[in-house]
């Protein structure tokens, strides 16, 4: 997730939270694939015959700020590296509306009704990357842990007609905001397998709800591409759940954190494999890949070089793929502030040392000293990119 406010170079306070909430994208895609084995594929190159140029990929990255709570520094930092044509914008809706009966002052935009709206975060977006980067822009009515509804709507079910329609009234603001933005993919919910499960009830409430609000963005921003993000995993082992939201949709939208149910590694060399099943599974629907990261706390099994060799594997997956996969997200620039994993750990309800030494390292970058410090991933990265012509 993205801190936007503290790109104004004044308002400098570590990227730990957005102004509506303090989740994160680092989504908890616990991959439980059969095979997986300990182990790591380590001096992949970034040259060869293998390698594939560019073409029309969009090649993204979440963008955070290091320890001097700078984002213009990070995002300076990785345009100059030549490694970002996408950048993660991600929006609750419960923390942008107000109540209906919160009055008109409460935010800078309403309807007759006395809901109001307010995200400074969409503002400084148009300001800061009109017509110079794409924009993977989620406005979520849910995430990883649940809904994210306003108060007032909190338990009701997704087809229930007043939430599209409260949805569709707050999208009228949030595209408002945007006129200059160009966007890689807007997504309307997160990983939307972990709170859903295997409930068809659910999944299928979802979808009409989807489909009136991809609609709704469609008549606002013609040529939007709009979907929903699903783990990998769930994509893979439900498509019978996952296929039906893509009647409707643009893409597939996919997190990808190739981990183990206790938060440990899977083995680097497993990255092929997930990705071309997943390929497989859905051959005519674009698949985006919004988050794809992976840890180097020794605490997960992990290490900086094993998540270099991650970096490079994917990047190799994606050139066998790369007419099915049309934009790639790593996760994250810069590691997590020791606040910031502490408000990780209540948003996500969990203070297991595996999975915040998980989220605390999925940086590809260090938080500290100051702008922070390269890592054998960001070297990956940056070396991959350049070899595909980015």
């Amino acid at each position: 997730m993205l801190c936007l406010v503290a790109m104004v170079e004044s308002a400098v306070a570590g990227c730990g939270s957005t102004a509506d909430s303090p989740a994160r994208d680092a989504g908890l895609d616990a991959t439980t694939l059969d095979g997986a084995t300990d182990g790591a594929e380590t001096g992949a190159g970034d040259a060869g015959e293998d390698v594939v140029p560019r073409h029309a990929r969009t090649l993204g990255l979440d963008i955070n700020a290091a320890a001097d709570g700078k984002y213009l520094t990070a995002l300076g930092i990785a345009r100059d590296a030549g490694v970002v044509q996408t950048i993660n914008v991600t929006i609750d809706w419960a923390g942008m509306e107000t109540s209906p009966d919160a009055g008109p002052d409460a935010g800078d935009a309403g309807d007759e009704g006395g809901t109001a709206y307010f995200n400074p975060n969409l503002h400084i977006a148009n300001l800061v990357f009109a017509g110079t980067t794409k924009v993977s822009l989620a406005f979520r009515a849910v995430d990883t842990t649940g809904p994210v509804l306003p108060a007032d709507l909190a338990g009701r079910p997704f087809d229930a007609p007043e939430i599209a329609a409260r949805y569709n009234a707050a999208q009228d603001y949030v595209f408002g905001e945007i006129p200059d933005l160009t966007l890689a993919m807007y997504v309307i919910g997160n990983e939307v397998d972990l709170p859903f499960g295997t409930d068809a009830a659910k999944w299928g409430a979802y979808k009409t709800f989807f489909d009136a609000a991809a609609a709704h963005a469609r008549a606002l921003r013609p040529g939007v591409k709009v979907g929903s993000v699903v783990t990998l995993a769930a994509a893979i082992s439900h498509p019978e759940l996952v296929a039906p939201l893509l009647t409707n949709a643009d893409f597939l939208g996919i997190t990808y954190y190739p981990l183990k149910a206790d938060f440990t590694v899977r083995p680097v060399t497993d990255v092929r494999a997930d990705v071309d099943a997943l390929v497989a599974r859905y051959p005519s629907t674009p698949i985006f890949f919004r988050e794809a990261g992976y840890p180097s706390s020794p605490d997960v099994g992990s290490s900086p070089e094993q998540q270099a060799a991650f970096v490079t594997a994917l990047l190799r997956a994606w050139d066998a793929n790369e007419a099915r996969i049309p934009v790639l997200t790593f996760f994250t620039m810069n590691e997590y502030s020791p606040a910031a994993l502490t408000q990780l750990a209540q948003y996500y309800g969990s203070s297991d040392p595996k999975f915040l030494a998980y989220l605390g390292s999925l940086g590809l970058r260090t938080y500290a000293p100051g702008s922070g410090a390269n890592k054998p991933g960001w070297e990956a990265l940056t070396r991959g990119a350049h070899a595909r012509g980015w």
